[in-house]
């Protein structure tokens, strides 16, 4: 049976050799479970996910989410033919669909855009160095221990992450992710670990003469900075800033 050799068999070997396999585990179940998982893979008929695609497409669905889905059956059972449990992969020869959708996702952010983000992150920081002002006004009128001045180039984290992303088009959580040793302040770029990275491979991005000076100021304002510590480091409720 299709689900009894995913959850028997397939499953303990890709929670071994892939990331965030429990999320394709899910999926495959969400998706196929219903229809095929009480099915012998040697039954199974490529015609019949030609039906189910069709089912979704007119269901709403994106070609590219649906061509995910295959793409991960398919992988599991070339894997379950590799190792010798069945003769043959039902969706070997399966073509996938035209992502004409995907390529409506590709978009830059326009001048005014970037701009209007630009002038939003410097009020946000107006805002938090006056309220830090007006709060140690009042913790001094009652003589109560006065909070650290915001000094440096940043009030927190969101200006500094906001903007490298723009400059270099890293990803939320390959910021979250990035450590002070994977910055070669010499050569200009940041290593996106294998560990982090969606692809589990090591990528390299090159950073320009902006990024460079925005991570020497961030830099300098962190508690710290040795390359193990996180550049983005998780921000705790009420935590004052790095100074």
């Amino acid at each position: 049976m299709l689900g009894e050799f995913i959850d028997k068999i397939y499953t303990p070997w890709r929670r071994d050799n892939h990331k965030a396999a429990q999320a394709t585990l899910n999926m495959l179940k969400s998706q196929f479970g219903d229809l095929f998982y009480s099915r012998p893979i040697d039954e199974l008929k490529i015609s019949e996910f030609y039906a189910w695609r069709s089912s979704r497409l007119e269901q709403g669905k994106k070609a590219t989410t649906v061509n995910k889905n295959i793409v991960a059956l398919k992988a599991a059972l070339k894997w379950d033919v590799k190792q010798g449990y069945v003769e043959s992969n039902p969706l070997e020869k399966i073509e996938l669909l035209k992502e004409y959708d995907s390529e409506a996702k590709v978009r830059y952010l326009s001048d005014d855009e970037r701009q209007r983000l630009i002038t939003a992150l410097d009020n946000r920081e107006k805002r938090i160095r006056a309220g830090r002002t007006n709060h140690n006004e009042w913790l001094d009128e009652r003589e109560r221990p006065l909070m650290l001045e915001l000094d440096g180039e940043f009030a927190d984290h969101i200006k500094p992450m906001v903007l490298l992303s723009l400059h270099t088009g890293m990803r939320q959580g390959n910021l979250f992710a990035l450590k002070w040793g994977d910055i070669d302040f010499e050569s200009r770029t940041a290593t996106l670990r294998a560990a982090v990275t969606k692809t589990g491979k090591t990528v390299r991005i090159p950073l320009n003469s902006f990024s460079i000076k925005l991570l020497n100021d961030w830099r300098a304002q962190c508690a710290n900075a040795t390359p193990d510590a996180l550049i983005f480091p998780p921000p705790v409720s009420g935590a004052i800033p790095p100074t």
